[in-house]
């Protein structure tokens, strides 16, 4: 079957550029129209997203090939590679290796022993660092380093150029590894480098950094833009690629709902101990899929008809289920229970055995009539015998607004009222039928009820207990009504006034927004009664009894009311910085106070009260930059405490620090946008995740698990889940596996759309081949499910003790290894970072003496699979948001918190972007006429690739903008004449050099030079120009959109932050984002690969 589909990027316009109000600009599609011809790069080789250069790639079970960031490829078999009983070892950088560039392609054999090494060798902290000389051989240099950007030969790792350094004339010099240019242009450009200098001074090692394995991401090429099939894969591809690659459903479900740390499971529990790895898959329900992808199918059954089900382990039939041995029943393939079911899936049944024993084939012949035989992923209209509405309304929503005078005064209130009456615009047209509820805060709650124009309505104002203030509007009255019981606040009108449909009162809404400012006048104080306002908010969702969310929006901390906070104890601070000691550092009580939650007790209550009515919580965190005189005074918050009902309740805590009504409040809109618009939402769900013989539930980490017990490991209850949520589950062994070829999980999620009056039931099957092989469950781990758990796990630990105690020891996920918390303040600190470097240790000891045990001791071994969990672990460490709180002075108290929460329900996807940024070089004013330089000329303009499948006809036209490979996250590739984009899956930075052309500054923001004065007032072009793409702002724009394209499956909005020597805050947070870097007391990524070589040899010594 050939399929055909054009596809173009902007088919998600919407989403990336709406805007509030009037300055909203839909773009349309790109024309038919040729793409320019953009310039040939690198035609040697292909660039494999997430491997750097002089490492091990390996793609998907394929070949495994080197690549040299000058096209040059290695011969592996000249590169130290031997063979050992079954196993290549790719030893890189060897001492007593002879290296010989022969510019030509090889393919070392596929075992599945493949592992990189990297020499580290040494028996002091003074690593080796191998240069590349004339005579092409393997050579210490011994070199005094310096500052690389005002030397005369220039390395790799500062300027993105193939290794020469070094003052010995028998080094390649710098024109002869890059374009053999005349000896003239060569000094030439050498004189420019003099010229500029690095955002950090280089600091010369004796390990290469251009060696060391990294995830280097570079344009997307037919190779990689594959049409890939569920069943044809074993190492699914990277989550970076979701957004842009086609994955169809063959019959088992397919990585964007299943991500699994070992994609094969070791038959025996001892070798998985042996491994020292954790078995643990990450569900994420409802991910937001491209507009490309299929449609999850339908099963076409009435509400009348359940689902056909094992009747042992109430597993829902599945393609991977059986027909007996005489062909008239049914074998579960989870239990092995052989049951009735009826005849016409009988017949399907019987006709896929027959189809698959003729093609000698397991994947299931697909029939359109029976979705759940031939799909992993499937949605059923929710039967009735679940016990559950069958046509529920649609969920309801309630939006509470601070209206404290902070709030007024800086313009958040009027901000969040004006981007709402455009939302509420788009709501109408698009869902009618919703219903909105308004609540305003500060020292007392204020509604807007709806009523019919009826005078007689107010004469009976009193014995509501309530104020009113009243205008005409139309049909309708316009009135505020004041509830000034905030310790048990209460309806003061009937439901139906208080929470109305929107599409036919949206007349009345806009008129309310728009008088709200003045009506509230009198009523802003410097009071907040925060949770008061949600306990109302729940009695209105309550009453409405449809489920729904609460959207609050605060500034200031709670002082009033319910569960007020008195900011006197709060600390914002440490009560004394953190000591030095011969034991490490020791942390005073300042610290862990930060995390502590106040008036859990009274939180609790309306957790429990909002969890009962399906209604989950909402946060936005809106804090302004607030000045006394020429003083910047801290905001204190206490995010901890408003982040703990979102947290248990399915909703997001999101905090826009220093808001400014003007710069920030299209980004406050597009999210608001894409939460209603674009992003799948599922209400009122119940999950269940089933695992088949042998494999059991032994934790599970979400969200909502923190701080609580939960009695069933494998099934929860929660008002929400929206497309960014994961939870992950570690399994175990409960028996042998040896005589089982292939275990199956399935999760069952049973839920409400969020546009639709249905409920439905989703189930997600996937099964695991089983391996007696150590080797074979290493070579198909997979790396960035294993540090979302280690992430995961470390802001579960944290958030947990400090909501609940310090005394407790939680069981780690590797044997032998516990997070140790006592009632030092410390240990909720340290516990966990040393837990992770453990496990990390064990498992390269654990592999070096079961895979690799006859190796050279002087060789750091990295599985194949697992090379980069090296740079992730020490990007964790470096992570602000799993620092001691207030040690990160580029990031508040709060932002820290915030950060620590997101980490609880982070994707896959999420924590592989966050952890290590994508760099990207977009301009040099003074760098020029280099080959890789001029490359920089095509970035940003539009060309199409066609995304195909090998194995048939399939195959859509993409149509994408031009991103060059991304640089190491390090300083050293940053220079002062250029202008850089990094993107975090949080923000986008925009880093300008300070010896950038004023031409260029003027072209992008129309000024001459940015200052202190007009930077927070300068706008980035976001509006993609179709009729000139070519001039540096529209490649610029197109750069913008291309990144929030492929991040749209991960975030709903990336805001745009400006970063220049003049903005101090925001260049330190964009060198913290540098993560190859040293950080605070974290050592730089070569140092924590030299130290973990030292520990690993250490255990060798020892064993």
């Amino acid at each position: 079957m050939r399929m055909t589909q054009n596809y173009v990027a902007y088919s998600a316009s919407q989403q990336l550029n709406s805007q509030v109000g009037p300055n909203t600009s839909n773009v349309q599609p790109m024309s038919s129209t040729s793409s320019p011809t953009l310039r040939t790069i690198n035609q040697q080789t292909t660039q494999y997203s997430g491997y750097s250069a002089g490492t091990v790639m390996q793609s998907h079970g394929t070949a495994t090939q080197y690549k040299y960031e000058n096209a040059d490829l290695i011969n592996s078999s000249e590169y130290g590679a031997t063979t050992q009983t079954g196993q290549s070892t790719n030893t890189v950088n060897s001492l007593s290796t002879n290296t010989n560039y022969n510019n030509k392609s090889i393919q070392p054999p596929n075992s599945m022993g493949t592992y990189p090494s990297y020499n580290l060798s040494g028996e002091d902290t003074n690593y080796s660092k191998i240069t590349a000389t004339s005579n092409c051989n393997s050579q210490l240099d011994t070199n005094n380093g310096r500052n690389l950007a005002n030397s005369q030969n220039y390395t790799q790792q500062s300027v993105g150029m193939p290794l020469s350094y070094g003052s010995s004339s028998s080094n390649l010099s710098y024109a002869q590894s890059v374009s053999m240019l005349s000896n003239n242009v060569s000094n030439q450009i050498s004189d420019l480098y003099n010229q500029v200098s690095t955002l950090i001074k280089s600091i010369q090692t004796r390990v290469d950094p251009a060696q060391i394995p990294r995830p280097i991401y570079g344009n997307i090429t037919e190779d990689e833009c594959k049409i890939y099939e569920s069943d044809k894969y074993i190492l699914p591809p990277l989550s970076l690629y979701e957004s842009f690659i086609q994955i169809l459903d063959r019959g088992n479900s397919t990585c964007n709902f299943f991500r699994l740390t070992l994609n094969q499971i070791p038959s025996q529990h001892s070798i998985l101990q042996s491994m020292r790895l954790p078995f643990s898959v990450i569900i994420q329900p409802f991910p937001h899929l491209p507009d490309f992808a299929e449609p999850i199918p339908v099963v076409n059954t009435s509400s009348n008809i359940d689902p056909v089900r094992c009747l042992r382990c109430k597993a829902y039939i599945n393609s991977f289920t059986t027909v007996s041995s005489d062909g008239n029943q049914c074998v579960c393939n989870f239990c092995g229970h052989i049951f009735e079911i009826p005849l016409d899936y009988l017949r399907v049944l019987q006709s896929q055995f027959r189809s698959q024993v003729q093609t000698c084939s397991n994947v299931p012949q697909i029939d359109e009539n029976y979705p759940e035989l031939s799909y992993g992923v499937v949605d059923y209209f929710a039967p009735a015998s679940l016990g559950v509405p069958i046509n529920p309304d649609l969920p309801s929503y309630c939006f509470v607004i601070e209206a404290s005078l902070l709030a007024v005064q800086y313009g958040i209130t009027g901000t969040v009222l004006y981007c709402l009456k455009y939302l509420f615009s788009q709501l109408a047209a698009s869902c009618p039928d919703i219903h909105i509820s308004l609540i305003l805060f500060s020292k007392d709650l204020m509604l807007f009820p709806l009523q019919k124009r009826n005078f007689k309505d107010f004469e009976n104002l009193d014995e509501y207990d309530i104020s009113s203030n009243s205008a005409k509007c139309g049909l309708f009255s316009t009135r505020m009504c004041v509830v000034t019981d905030i310790q048990e606040p209460f309806m003061p009108c009937p439901i139906q006034e208080l929470s109305i449909p929107i599409g036919e009162n949206i007349e009345f809404l806009s008129d309310i927004l728009d008088r709200i400012p003045e009506l509230i006048q009198s009523h802003s104080t410097n009071y907040s009664a925060y949770f008061s306002a949600i306990s109302l908010a729940s009695q209105i969702m309550a009453a409405k009894n449809t489920g729904g969310t609460i959207f609050t929006f605060c500034s200031s901390a709670p002082n009033i009311g319910i569960a007020s906070i008195n900011t006197k104890d709060i600390t914002a601070g440490p009560k004394s910085p953190p000591r030095r000691t011969s034991k490490g550092l020791k942390y005073s009580c300042g610290f862990v106070s930060g995390y502590i939650v106040q008036n859990m007790q009274q939180l609790d209550n309306i957790i429990q009260y909002c969890r009962n009515n399906n209604t989950s919580v909402e946060s936005f965190i809106l804090s302004p930059t607030i000045y006394d005189g020429s003083k910047v005074i801290n905001n204190i918050l206490s995010c901890s405490t408003l982040a703990y009902i979102p947290q248990h309740t399915g909703g997001k805590i999101r905090l826009l620090s220093n808001f400014s009504a003007p710069k920030n409040y299209q980004d406050l809109y597009q999210t608001l946008y894409n939460i209603f618009m674009i992003q799948p939402i599922a209400y009122d769900c119940t999950f269940k995740l089933r695992c088949s013989r042998g494999i059991a539930i032994s934790k599970v980490y979400a969200p909502w698990t923190a701080g609580s017990s939960t009695p069933d490991l494998s099934a929860f209850q929660i008002p929400k889940i929206d497309s960014h949520t994961s939870i992950a589950f570690i399994l175990r062994h409960e028996e042998s596996l040896d005589q089982i070829k292939t275990v199956y999980l399935q999760a069952a999620c049973l839920y409400t759309c969020k546009n639709k009056k249905q409920r439905m039931l989703r189930v997600l099957t996937l099964s695991v081949p089983v391996t007696t092989s150590i080797t074979t469950a290493f070579r198909y781990a997979s790396v960035e499910p294993l540090i979302n758990l280690y992430t995961r796990m470390a802001a579960h630990h944290i958030i947990s003790k400090g909501q609940r105690d310090l005394t407790n020891t939680s069981n780690s996920v590797v044997s032998n290894l516990t997070f140790t918390s006592n009632q030092s303040p410390g240990s909720i600190l340290k516990s966990w970072r040393q837990e992770t470097l453990n496990s990390i240790i064990e498992m390269l000891f654990a592999y070096r003496e079961n895979c690799a045990n006859t190796s050279s001791s002087g060789q750091l071994i990295l599985p194949d699979s697992l090379k980069l969990v090296l740079v992730y672990t020490s990007s964790i460490f470096k992570n602000p948001a799993l620092m001691p709180l207030n040690t990160v002075l580029e990031y508040s108290l709060d932002e820290q918190i915030v950060g620590l929460h997101t980490l609880l329900y982070a994707s896959v996807g999420y924590t592989s972007a966050h952890l290590y940024p994508r760099l990207y070089s977009f301009h040099h004013s003074i760098l020029t006429g280099t080959p890789e330089l001029q490359q920089l000329e095509s970035l940003g303009l539009p060309y199409e690739l066609t995304m195909s499948n090998s194995n048939s006809s399939m195959y859509l036209k993409l149509t994408r903008f031009w991103l060059n490979s991304s640089l190491p996250c390090s300083g050293e590739r940053v220079f002062s004449d250029g202008i850089y984009i990094l993107e975090d899956g949080v923000n986008i930075y925009i880093y300008i050099g300070s010896q950038v052309s004023s031409n260029v500054i003027r072209e992008i923001f129309n000024v001459d030079f940015i200052t202190k004065e007009n930077i927070d007032t300068l706008e980035v072009p976001t509006n993609i120009n179709e009729s000139n793409n070519t001039t540096i702002a529209s490649r610029l724009s197109n750069i913008i959109y291309q990144i929030r394209m492929d991040r749209s499956n991960i975030a709903n909005h990336l805001p745009i932050k400006l970063v220049s020597s003049v903005t101090e805050l925001n260049e330190a947070r964009f060198k913290h984002l540098l993560i190859e870097d040293a950080i605070g007391c974290e050592s730089s990524y070569v140092d924590f690969l030299c130290n973990v070589h030292k520990l690993v040899q250490n255990k060798l010594v020892e064993s």
